[in-house]
């Protein structure tokens, strides 16, 4: 039986791995089975609507969370993998489990309409989104803003409508619609974060079951 801050069947997992040229990937994957005391059976992510090919002997640094606990993680060694209906890696864990201070996951590639505003305005201009994590978003528009300035953004996810104040975090010009903005967001309650994260995670699960067809 694992230590209670391990992972279970089920549990929504990112994982990182350092390539040769010393720059870091993250993936999304789930926890599929519990192999012992210290081995899990992890999917094997998607990118690109391919799986992913990860290299037995790869060490991942693994980030999980519970919702009540918070964030951790631990190191785990790639032993092998398996083609099963949805294919998976055996990891084995190669580190105690740590408590992170990290609070955003993985970034999705996501197109969704948003709407966004000054603070103290009232008409909303529009844009879209390029990418989307628990903590932050990207998004495409027209309308100018000002780095660190403060706005409101709406948008809809599943049955899940935001309304979030974010902080404008880098601007670059776009050839689509302007301007390509990174935001932050600012006192994003527990709820929509929890509510963010599981839409995510629910999209890289259905692009990993497509990719399994």
């Amino acid at each position: 039986m694992m230590e209670k801050n391990y992972p279970v069947v089920g549990q929504k997992i990112t994982f990182n791995e350092e390539l040769k040229n010393g720059k870091k990937v993250e993936y999304v994957s789930q926890v599929e089975e519990i192999v012992g005391e210290k081995n899990i059976k992890i999917a094997v992510p998607i990118k690109n609507h391919q799986l992913v090919t990860i290299m037995n002997g790869s060490v991942l640094e693994i980030i999980y969370n519970f919702e009540k606990r918070g964030v951790y993680s631990f190191k785990g060694k790639v032993i092998s993998k398996y083609k099963e209906k949805i294919p998976t890696m055996l990891i084995e864990i190669i580190s105690p489990v740590k408590k992170s201070q990290r609070r955003n996951f993985f970034r999705l590639e996501v197109i969704i309409p948003v709407q966004i505003k000054r603070i103290e305005d009232i008409i909303y201009e529009k844009g879209f989104t390029k990418d989307l994590s628990g903590g932050g978003v990207k998004i495409q528009t027209g309308m100018k803003l000002d780095l660190d300035e403060s706005i409101k953004i709406e948008f809809t996810l599943g049955e899940n409508s935001f309304s979030l104040e974010a902080l404008v975090k880098n601007i670059k010009k776009s050839e689509e619609l302007g301007y390509e903005i990174s935001l932050e967001f600012v006192d994003i309650s527990d709820i929509d974060r929890n509510d963010l994260i599981g839409y995510l995670f629910e999209q890289q699960r259905m692009l990993i079951k497509r990719g399994m067809r």
